[in-house]
């Protein structure tokens, strides 16, 4: 297991480490950027990446059957690199056992707040398809399903859940905790340098 604290002379150690990683996952709070992040590092590491909101969301925002979900992401994880990008809590023991790189993206409310509002607008505004082909709305943003709303209701007990399992990590494992958009790019910048020093 590595386990790097967050101050800056380990942004570089941390991305020495990464750029041989094959199996890269990304989790956070809605708003906290997992899958920028994930295309990010995908890019640069010349991998695929996995959004399990994609896996997830059939047409018209309907949930995917938890038992063919867990079928498609088994079957996704079988490839022998990628970047996945997703909480799925529900998916984490086909996941994380095979990661050799966990990236917390543990950002604070107001941040993931006005990141969801923004790209909220932005794809309503641009009738911009996420989630596998769904499109957000006003309707939507104003009802129990509004992203705003599920960033309220869940960022405490789900940094709760990540912090339990940040204390019980497994072995042979790069964790890194990211606490601000600012830490994000100090570790890519960096992860450039290492790849262009090659």
């Amino acid at each position: 297991m590595f386990f790097f604290p967050l101050f800056f002379p380990n942004f570089c150690r941390a991305a020495e480490t990464i750029k041989h990683c094959k199996r890269i996952v990304v989790i956070g709070t809605s708003g906290s950027g997992k899958t920028t992040l994930a295309n990010e590092i995908a890019k640069v590491l010349d991998t695929q990446v996995i959004d399990l909101d994609d896996l997830y969301w059939l047409p018209e925002w309907s949930p995917k059957d938890q038992d063919l979900f867990l079928k498609d992401v088994e079957k996704a994880v079988q490839a022998p690199s990628w970047v996945i990008a997703g909480n799925q809590g529900k998916a984490r023991h086909l996941i994380w056992p095979k990661a050799d790189c966990i990236i917390w993206l543990d950002f604070p409310l107001s941040t993931c707040l006005w990141r969801v509002f923004k790209r909220s607008c932005f794809n309503i505004w641009n009738h911009t398809p996420i989630c596998n082909g769904n499109y957000d709305s006003l309707s939507r943003e104003f009802s129990k399903d509004s992203i705003v709303l599920w960033v309220l209701n869940t960022h405490a007990e789900r940094k709760k859940k990540l912090e339990a399992c940040f204390q019980n990590p497994q072995p042979d494992t790069l964790y890194l905790r990211l606490s601000s958009p600012a830490e994000v790019k100090e570790v890519v910048d960096a992860i450039h340098l290492q790849l262009d020093g090659l």
